[in-house]
């Protein structure tokens, strides 16, 4: 009987030892699997990292690049920082140039305005009087054929012309506009000569013409809107009304 318990004992130990030793292999796989798997994560992880760093390598090199490139963008801003300010000090001296040129040159045209009819009354010494005088002197003028043009070398520019004529020739010549003598309702230009000491004798400018007592229209030349004495005091009043000179 003590033999067969020992067998039985024997054979249970047997069984558990077998038990445990499956159990073991089991274990064993099992780490072996985990292992296997974590290796695998880690050789993953492993080239990953591989993948990474080349890429930081590549990075930096672009960075490097990249600062090279802006290194020299800042050099260009510099220099170009350098000829913009050489530029606005040209700029700045062609401006004081400019502004004293622009000065200047209203100061010329300032001279040259106020000199512009420096010329332009020459009278001799001595004034004339006189009917024939007058007659006289109007019959050395005439306009070309057809120079008459309205709104450009009309009545208006003839006086203005005529009466520097008269005033290099000796007579005392007013300028006088205002409604037409002849009754129209046109507006008209026409000439007052000092004949006599006080007296005036009416012109018209169009024709060199003296109009005399016997016109049904003489009081009316006496009878104007405005009179002029000199040019300038005409191109005050309409600086392209007596500009004759401008045909």
């Amino acid at each position: 009987m003590g033999k067969n318990i020992s067998i039985i004992v024997l054979g249970l130990l047997i069984s558990v030892s077998v038990f445990l030793l499956v159990r073991a292999f089991s274990s064993i796989e099992s780490l072996e699997a985990s292992l296997a798997e974590k290796t695998a994560a880690l050789e993953q992880t492993e080239t990953q990292l591989q993948t990474t760093e080349a890429q930081l390598k590549e990075t930096e090199a672009q960075l490097t690049e990249a600062q090279t490139e802006v290194a020299q963008l800042g050099t260009q801003l510099e220099q170009t920082e350098a000829q913009l300010a050489q530029i606005n000090l040209q700029l700045e001296q062609r401006g004081v140039k400019l502004f004293r040129l622009t000065k200047e040159y209203e100061r010329l045209e300032t001279t040259a305005e106020m000199n512009k009819f420096f010329f332009y009354y020459v009278p001799p010494g001595e004034q004339k009087y006189g009917l024939l005088n007058l007659e006289e002197c109007l019959s050395r003028w005439h306009w070309k054929e057809e120079a008459y043009k309205l709104h450009a070398f009309d009545c208006s520019e003839m006086s203005a012309a005529l009466e520097r004529i008269l005033e290099n020739d000796g007579f005392h010549t007013v300028i006088v506009a205002g409604d037409s003598p002849d009754g129209t309702d046109a507006k008209h230009a026409w000439l007052l000569v000092e004949v006599v000491s006080g007296e005036y004798m009416p012109v018209e400018a169009t024709a060199f013409s003296i109009v005399y007592w016997g016109s049904p229209y003489f009081d009316n030349y006496f009878k104007y809107e405005r009179q002029f004495e000199t040019i300038q005091e005409a191109l005050a009043y309409g600086p392209t009304e007596f500009d004759w000179w401008e045909l």
